[in-house]
């Protein structure tokens, strides 16, 4: 006896296979998308110039304010001291752009400067602000700098006596790279260095 049913069943186990197979045929491409995405992912951590500079500021940020930690003083906050204290920026903008940081950045360390009465502001050229170290903030900056030269020395006897000029060196290829591959480039921070705070 021949099932009637038989021809129709076939069919639709036939269409079942064949979006079942086509269903895994896709599973396993999303998969392999996937794996290549966690590949290049991964790879990123070990090429990132970003990320192994955060790294490395963030540590060494976290050694010289531990150094510079009993005078009440950050490292961002003593290498702003220090470029007033050299008088290198006739304004509240060129000061940030001196020292390397963002204007917002910039205001934060100078509000606890000047409420502790490091520093005071006078007026500058037009509306521009220029701020001048006081003898109390002079007074700390002279208490502050062996600290910071500590912290400067147990750094560099862990390296070869050539290596600090050298990173010096990469370090300035590195911001003149930045600079040349942004697409506003003209709007880049100028590449100065302070004479007694670069080596931080």
């Amino acid at each position: 006896m021949t099932d009637v049913n038989a021809g129709p069943d076939r069919k639709i186990r036939f269409l079942a296979l064949t979006i079942f197979m086509l269903y895994l045929q896709h599973m396993t491409g999303n998969g392999s998308q996937h794996d290549k995405l966690r590949r290049d992912i991964a790879d990123i951590g070990g090429q990132c110039l970003g990320r192994a500079t955060r790294q490395t500021a963030n540590r060494l940020t976290r050694h010289y304010n531990r150094y510079l930690a009993p005078y009440g003083l950050e490292v961002t906050q003593f290498t702003v001291l220090c470029a007033i204290a050299l008088d290198a920026a006739p304004s509240a903008s060129a000061l940030a752009a001196v020292i390397g940081i963002e204007r917002s950045t910039l205001n934060r360390n100078l509000k606890p400067l000047e409420s502790a009465g490091l520093i005071s502001r006078t007026a500058g050229h037009g509306r521009t602000v220029r701020y001048c170290l006081s003898d109390k903030g002079l007074a700390l900056l002279a208490r502050a700098h062996p600290a910071w030269r500590k912290a400067q020395d147990a750094l560099t006897q862990h390296l070869p006596p050539s290596d600090p000029e050298a990173l010096h060196d990469a370090l300035k290829r590195v911001r003149r790279a930045v600079k040349a591959a942004s697409a506003d480039g003209q709007h880049a921070e100028p590449d100065v260095n302070l004479p007694t705070t670069d080596d931080t």
